[in-house]
């Protein structure tokens, strides 16, 4: 039997989703999550994180809105996993690190070859 460690992040239960600031914003996490919609706009959040487990439950995401969160600090390293990701939105984001934005310019580009 699996452990707890293994069990797949649980996105709509997390705090995280629970501290988006909009309903809109949830109901495109909620979309996401049960594979409805490869798109999710996270924009204009005033989150500070995302947590790391989030994007592997994500992984058919072709397109991420993150433009206008300018509170958030770092994008997580499971960012990695959305190897179907085309467009990634980062613009106004001016507290991420610099460490991020390299890791958020370059996935799309990885997955466009």
């Amino acid at each position: 039997m699996a452990g707890p460690s293994s069990a797949p992040f649980d996105v709509l239960g997390s705090e995280w989703f629970a501290s988006l600031d909009e309903d809109d914003r949830q109901t495109s996490v909620r979309a996401a999550v049960a594979g409805e919609s490869t798109e999710l706009d996270l924009s204009r959040s005033r989150m500070t994180h995302i947590p790391e487990g989030v994007f592997s439950t994500l992984t058919v995401l072709t397109k991420l809105d993150l433009g206008g969160c300018r509170s958030l600090t770092a994008l997580p390293e499971s960012l990695g996993q959305l190897r179907a990701l085309t467009t990634l939105d980062l613009r106004d984001c001016i507290s991420l690190t610099a460490e991020s934005r390299k890791r958020g310019e370059r996935l799309p580009k990885r997955n466009k070859r």
